[in-house]
């Protein structure tokens, strides 16, 4: 029954974005935002193909990665400007494998304290 109704209130989305497009309008600042939601129309639906999969708003995201926004305003930046892309990508593998239940570093006897602080 759940599939049902996430099929029809995909298929709901879908029409109410198809009548959002083909609106016609004289107005520049419509047709711009008509064509950022026609090129991202796709992305506009994965929450319905993946409902209760995929939050609807970023917030998780940003909490996950603000760690690193308060290292990098204790520390006034990085040295390196390839560092925070970096950090940020490590951070998001971890909380990735965190995420399906796995680890992101085995157990490391050399290096016990990094395996404690990355495993998932």
């Amino acid at each position: 029954m759940r599939r049902v109704e996430a099929g029809s209130q995909k298929a709901r989305i879908k029409k109410q974005l198809n009548n959002i497009l083909d609106t016609i309008t004289n107005c520049d600042c419509v047709r711009k935002l008509q064509n950022k939601i026609g090129r991202a129309k796709e992305q506009l639906l994965v929450l319905s193909r993946y409902p209760g999969e995929v939050e609807a708003t970023n917030n998780g995201s940003k909490q996950k990665l603000q760690p690193s926004v308060i290292q990098r305003e204790v520390t006034n930046g990085y040295r390196a400007k390839w560092t925070p892309n970096a950090e940020v990508d490590v951070r998001t593998m971890v909380d990735t494998a965190k995420h399906k239940g796995q680890k992101f570093l085995p157990n490391n006897p050399q290096y016990p304290r990094l395996s404690q602080n990355w495993r998932g």
